[in-house]
């Protein structure tokens, strides 16, 4: 009876042997595996639309056949499977002996820069054509750009930076996130408010030097000689560092009291409208 029980015993121990060792040969079977994806950040983004899957097998490398469903494509299969939409994705391959059923998901970084700009560039009389433009999210790794209507462009990387606007026209700024490459813009229009006539006439003012030293010279035509002109130096944070009036057709500025940099040269004249003019400190 002692012996019957012993053999039993040892079936029932064989028996879970064998189970063990099936387990171990089913299991070593079985590949590792790694997902990849490009971008690698299994996101899709403005500058990368499209996230590429692929199943690769380790050790070795070897790229798998899989099957992807989910999303609005529906049900893709191959060895590199596109995706064009976030959403949440199961991935279907066979590296070994057993296949896998494995959940994913594909993100979105889609989210356009807010952006500012102040003032809104219309002016007219005495209003600014000096003005801030701000990337209000994000405010790290971006690039600003304000397009000209004479075809300039002024870029910079910080979230805060001051534009003078020298000429009449619409103006466009931009801001790029360079983490997903969204952009945003808006335009602008900078007019004087005047008429064509009067705005000839301004357009006549002539400075130099530019860039200037120690005196800067403004010259006006006859037909602005004999009247009273009026003369606004602005730094480009909008501050008004210095004005002046002449009814002379040569006006002299000392500029030795100011420091190197861009500045705004605003003539004006009652009833004859606006010139404004870039000005060049240089020493």
């Amino acid at each position: 009876m002692v012996q019957f029980l012993q053999q039993k015993g040892m079936k029932k121990h064989l028996l879970l042997l064998m189970l063990m060792a099936k387990a171990l040969l089913s299991s070593s079977q079985i590949l590792s595996f790694s997902i990849v994806s490009t971008p690698s950040n299994f996101a899709i983004s403005c500058s990368n639309p499209t996230v590429n899957l692929k199943v690769i097998s380790l050790p070795g490398g070897a790229v798998l056949n899989f099957t992807c469903v989910g999303g609005s494509s529906g049900i893709s299969t191959g060895t590199n499977v596109p995706i064009t939409s976030p959403g949440s994705y199961t991935l279907i391959f066979n590296p070994g002996t057993a296949t896998i059923s494995m959940p994913l998901s594909i993100l979105a970084n889609t989210v356009a820069p807010v952006i500012s700009s102040s003032p809104s560039m219309q002016a007219g009389g005495t209003a600014a054509s000096v003005f801030t433009i701000s990337s209000l999210f994000p405010t790290t790794n971006i690039t600003q750009y304000v397009y000209s209507p004479n075809g300039g462009i002024y870029t910079v990387n910080t979230a805060t930076a001051t534009y003078i606007a020298g000429s009449t026209g619409t103006y466009t700024h931009c801001v790029t996130d360079n983490t997903n490459g969204c952009t945003s813009c808006n335009q602008f229009t900078l007019n004087t408010g005047v008429g064509l006539k009067s705005q000839s006439i301004l357009n006549t003012v002539v400075l130099y030097p530019n860039p200037a030293q120690n005196l800067l010279y403004v010259n006006t035509t006859p037909t602005l000689a004999g009247m009273s002109c009026r003369y606004e130096l602005i730094n480009v944070a909008g501050q008004c560092v210095w004005t002046g009036e002449s009814s002379e057709a040569r006006m002299t500025i000392n500029l030795e009291p100011f420091k190197n940099g861009m500045y705004l040269l605003r003539v004006s004249k009652d009833g004859e409208g606006v010139k404004v003019l870039r000005v060049v400190i240089q020493k």
